[in-house]
């Protein structure tokens, strides 16, 4: 994404305006608190790698929030347009490794996650950059 400068009329000032398609995407899963350490180190050990490394997901920031009645594990991507987010998205989900390793994974271990929230968002022409 780049900048321009848009003059404001009568002002002598210029407006910093966007050019581009720049998304961002929050991911927050809910996930069993009893398999917290589970989760996370199939993540940062497996999935984050191959998101990165195959598919070059650009990944802002990780937190975890919340409880054990309510754990969520969060996260912010940052994508040149949708078209890239969602075949991105389908070659991941496709990958033989992730699916052999979540296969493996479900033989010991139960699923972590309970459910996935999915937010696209667009930067509000005002808004300051990440």
């Amino acid at each position: 994404m780049s900048r321009a400068a848009a003059p404001i009329p009568g002002t002598g000032k210029c407006r910093i305006t966007r050019t581009g398609t720049m998304i961002n995407q929050l991911r927050l899963y809910t996930i069993n608190p009893d398999l917290r350490d589970e989760f996370l180190a199939r993540f940062e050990k497996h999935a984050a790698r191959i998101m990165r490394d195959k598919y070059g997901f650009n990944i802002l920031a990780m937190w975890l929030s919340g409880e054990s009645a309510r754990l969520r594990f969060i996260y912010l991507l940052s994508w040149t347009d949708k078209t890239v987010m969602n075949d991105s998205w389908a070659e991941f989900m496709a990958d033989e490794e992730w699916r052999t390793i979540k296969k493996q994974f479900w033989e010991t271990t139960p699923e972590p996650v309970l459910s996935i929230e999915d937010i696209v968002l667009e930067a509000a022409g005002f808004s300051s950059p990440l």
